[in-house]
Order: structure tokens, then sequence, then C-alpha cells
């Protein structure tokens, strides 16, 4: 195969593949649903983004709302503390006194107790004696006292270091944010319970699913998450916000820290409104809704009209008995079907009175033709009875009466359409040897038949029609003529085949007798071979070969080839197997 062949069959596939009402409603499909449901994920993101974006300002609103309340606080604090403690005592505090040192110490607790302090967040104030070395804790909030007294061991440890500022303490896993004012001989300051710090700004947020840290912008110190606190010193910033959905952060704006509020993508979906869980829903359920949709116009559409189409096609081969399912789900679809499969029945009743008119017609025209050449036979056999008693030769015009009457006895009798080859083949012999009764020397016949070719049936004076037409068309007084009948079975068919060697006929007779015309001249029509072509047509359909082969002066040659079952056969066997 060519490829010039190749490229012609593909473009014709491609042409029919783009014509296809499956490929147009695909491309329907691709060009304007996939585009909106593109579109609405477009706009899901959009509004979740925006979702996203007012919740962290809303997180970074609060922790800032948190952060300045926890900065007034604390400025007050310090502002306090440094006028009415530090200058009040501000010669015991860098000097000291050894004799009045427990005095100095009250008197500080008692100026520390009068401050104004945060009741919700404050876990306890201390004093530091750097002389003695010993701390003590007071106003503290609980009453687990093995814990205070490890806060005041840390205390002795972490103060002594001389660090001013918010200092960062934990204890036995208990995290505090320490103020520490830091002087020669005296420190002291209070402790801040981080815990109930983050807590209160947990709960300010409002995040269920966040979590509050406290970092130095570099690692975390502790966090605070449902009702559930936790220690994470060592723990880097940068991972958290790898790993959180939202994020945001606010300097404590003393000290070196920040309050960073971190909610995960699973929390950030747990608190997405109704409405935007919705808009995820449809934006999902549109991409699946694509091949869902397609079945369905598939199954309410387009297989019904492939359905239809297949029916035309059957009915285009002459197939009248398909029908198509009329239950297809819809009122249309199944009006469109019951109408077709009515056409058709209509088409067949209609096709069948056609078919039946144009049996009878032509069983008329076979029984006008019967008459017709037995009008002619008749008259030319009785002239020849008479010539032969004329002549006295008594014996040959009972012989040729004889065989007369079993050539009309033949002929004429009814309900004997179809015959067998040996029934056809004997009375084309008494015919045979009433015309050489007639023409005495002037031709003769060869048979060449199988034997079980002779039960095959075939329609009533098939091949003595052309027996006839060499005899009447191909005699000659110049010299004797051979007519050779030739019969056989192969493969399943029937050849048959006359030939004689008159004087044949031109190429425009034989051409018009090929193409199926009626040949008329100064002596009328000649209907004999128009008229059989016409009854083969009948019993087999377009399944027979009829060829004529002649050249002028050199004889005809007149070739069947025919299935072994005409078609009315058949349909009488399929009707008595019922």
């Amino acid at each position: 195969m060519t490829a010039r062949k190749v490229f012609g069959k593909v473009k014709v596939r491609l042409k029919w593949i783009y014509r296809s009402l499956i490929t147009k409603w695909i491309l329907v499909l691709c060009i304007v649903i996939i585009p909106v449901n593109i579109f609405a994920v477009v706009i899901v993101q959009q509004t979740n983004s925006t979702y996203r974006r007012n919740r962290e300002q809303s997180i970074a609103s609060h922790l800032n709302s948190f952060v300045n309340r926890f900065e007034r606080d604390e400025a007050y604090l310090v502002e306090s503390i440094a006028n009415n403690l530090i200058l009040g005592n501000f010669y015991e505090l860098m000097r000291g006194d050894e004799n009045a040192s427990v005095l100095t110490a009250v008197r500080l607790k008692k100026a520390l107790e009068n401050q104004k302090f945060d009741e919700e967040i404050l876990y306890a104030c201390f004093i530091f004696d750097q002389v003695r070395e010993s701390a003590n804790c007071f106003s503290v909030k609980y009453s687990d006292t093995a814990h205070c007294r490890q806060v005041e061991t840390a205390l002795c440890e972490g103060v002594a270091d001389g660090e001013n500022g918010l200092i960062f303490m934990e204890v036995d896993g208990k995290c505090y944010l320490l103020r520490n004012y830091h002087f020669p001989f005296y420190s002291f300051g209070y402790l801040y319970d981080l815990e109930k710090m983050l807590k209160n700004c947990y709960e300010q947020c409002g995040e269920p699913e966040g979590t509050i840290y406290l970092t130095d912008g570099n690692h975390v110190f502790c966090g605070f998450s449902k009702q559930v606190s936790f220690t994470g010193k060592g723990q880097c910033t940068d991972s958290i916000r790898r790993e959180s959905g939202l994020i945001a952060e606010c300097a404590l704006g003393v000290g070196d820290y920040q309050v960073v509020c971190s909610v995960g993508e699973a929390g950030v979906q747990a608190i997405y409104p109704l409405l935007l869980r919705l808009q995820y829903l449809f934006a999902g359920l549109s991409f699946a809704v694509i091949p869902l949709l397609y079945l369905y116009i598939k199954k309410q559409v387009i297989r019904p009209l492939e359905g239809i189409c297949k029916g035309m096609e059957a009915v285009e081969r002459q197939d009248l008995e398909h029908h198509v399912d009329e239950t297809w789900g819809s009122y249309q679809m199944d009006y469109i079907s019951q109408s077709f499969n009515h056409m058709v029945g209509r088409i067949k009743t209609l096709t069948i009175e056609s078919y039946e008119k144009e049996i009878a017609k032509l069983q008329t025209e076979v029984v006008s033709a019967h008459l017709q050449v037995n009008q002619h036979m008749l008259l030319n056999s009785l002239n020849t009875v008479y010539s032969f008693i004329l002549m006295k030769k008594y014996r040959e015009a009972e012989d040729f009466t004889v065989l007369l009457m079993k050539y009309f006895q033949y002929s004429l009798r009814k309900g004997a359409s179809l015959v067998t080859v040996g029934e056809e083949l004997k009375f084309v012999e008494n015919y045979l040897l009433l015309q050489k009764m007639r023409f005495v020397n002037q031709f003769t016949c060869v048979y060449s038949v199988e034997p079980e070719s002779k039960e095959i049936k075939i329609p009533q004076l098939l091949i003595y029609e052309f027996v006839e037409n060499a005899l009447k068309y191909g005699l000659s007084t110049k010299h004797q003529i051979e007519v050779l009948i030739n019969i056989r079975r192969q493969e399943g068919r029937l050849i048959l085949s006359v030939t004689d060697t008159g004087n044949g006929m031109s190429q425009e007779i034989r051409e018009k007798l090929e193409s199926g015309e009626i040949i008329e001249d100064l002596t009328g029509k000649h209907v004999g071979i128009w008229n059989t072509r016409r009854r083969l047509e009948y019993y087999y359909g377009e399944d027979f070969e009829l060829k004529i082969i002649s050249t002028q002066g050199k004889g005809v040659h007149v070739f069947m080839n025919l299935p072994e079952k005409p078609m009315e056969e058949e349909n009488n066997e399929s009707h008595a197997c019922r």
C-alpha cells in the first residue's frame, strides 16, 4: 500500500472522527464546560487566598492588641518601680547595710507588693540578697511550696549573673518570663507565668487549631495549644513557618522576644467557613460532573441516534426486519424510535404490496409470453402436420402430433414455476425432436450434463428460451449448425451454457440485451431475453450472472451462473420448517 493511499485513508478517518457527534460533544465539553470549571477553581483559589490573608490579618491584629496591652502594663510597672521603689531605696540597693539588711529586705518586699501587677499572668515577686545569696519569693499565686523552692534556687543561679531586663527561665517543666532589677547588694523583680500569658493570647486570637509560641526570632522557648503548654527550647522558628498554613508574628517590644501564632494546613481547612467549603466542594464536583455529564448525554442522546443510524443502514441493506429500541428514557427519543419503527413497518408493507404487484405483473407477462410462443408454435406445428398429411406421411404426422401434445402439456401446465433441470431438459429434447422433423439435417444438438445437477430446480422454460433462440435466429440454409448444452455444479452454484454456431448477432444488439433493453425491429418487439432476465431477478435477486457472447456470423454463447436454490424455494422451505 502506497503512502498516498495510507494518507488518504487516515484523512478520511480523521474527517469521520471530526464529524462524529461524540467528537463534537467532547469539543463542547472542552471549549465551554472545562473553562467554566477552571474559572470556578480560580475563583475558589482567589477566595481561599483572600480568606487566608484576612485571617492572618485578624490573627496579627489580636497579637498586636495583646502585645500592646502587655507593653503598656510593663511600661507602667517599670516607671512605677523606678519612681517609687528604686529612688526611695537607692542607697540600700547600691551600698547596702549589713546591720539592717533584713529590715531593708522587708521594706523592699513591702514596696514591691504595693505595685499594681497583671494578676492574670503574674506568678510571684522575688527579692535576692546578694550578700547572703538567698532568694525569697512572695505573692505566689500557687500553693505548690516545693516548686516555689525550686524557683528560688533557680533565681539564685540566674539572677546572680547580674542581667537586667526580661529573662526567660524554665523551672521543672514550667516557663517564666523574669523581669529583673539588678543592683550591687540586692536584686528584685517579678515572674510572669508564660503558660497563662500564652493562654490569654491564644484565647484572644480565637484560633482553636492554632499554636502560640514565644521565640527570640530564631528558636522557640515555649508554646501553648488547646489547653496544653509545652516547652520547645531549641526548635527552629523557620521549621514552624514551613509547616504552617497560616502564621502571624509580633515583636514583644521588651526584650528580644516575639509572639508567634501558627495554624497548620489541616487547622486552616478545619476552620474554613461553610461558604468556602461549599465553593471547594463545587469546584471538585464541577470536574467530577464532566464524565458523568458525558455518559448521561451519551446514554440519552448519542446512543439513541447511533441506534437509529444503524437502523437506517439496515434499511439501506433491504433489512426491513430491523427494529430499534423504543425505551431510551426520554419522550422525544422514544417517539423518534417508535416513528422510525413505524416507518420501517410501513415501508415493509408497501414493499411487499409492490413486490406482490410486481410478481403478479411478472407472472402475467410470463403467461402472455407463453401464449405468444405457444400461439406461434401452434400455427407452425399445424402447418407441419398438414404438410405431412398432404404428403401422406401419416406416421410422421402421428409422431409429430404426440410430441406437440407433450410440448403444450409442459408449457401450459399451472403451478409449476420451478422445475428440475432433468424435467427442463426432457422438454427441450422433445422440442428439438419437433424442430428436427421440421428442419431436417439443419442442426445437431450435443448435451454435456452432470447427473448431480439434474435434481436442481430452475425457473421453467429457462433453458428452452435460449435453445429456441438458437434455432429461431441461428439456423442457416448454407450449413448445418450445432447447439451445445452444458450444465454442471461448481462450488455450490449451477453453471448453464447454451452455445450455437449459427448466424450470431451484432455488437449493438448484444449490448442492448446485456443491459436489459427490449429489442425492437421491423418484425416487432423481441421480449424473450428481457423477460428471462426479469424472471432471474425475481427468483435469484442480484445473485446471478447472465452473459451473452456473440460475433456476427460466428454464433452465440449464453452463460448463466446461478445459486443452487432460488429464493422462492428457500422461502418455501423456511415456511415449511415453521
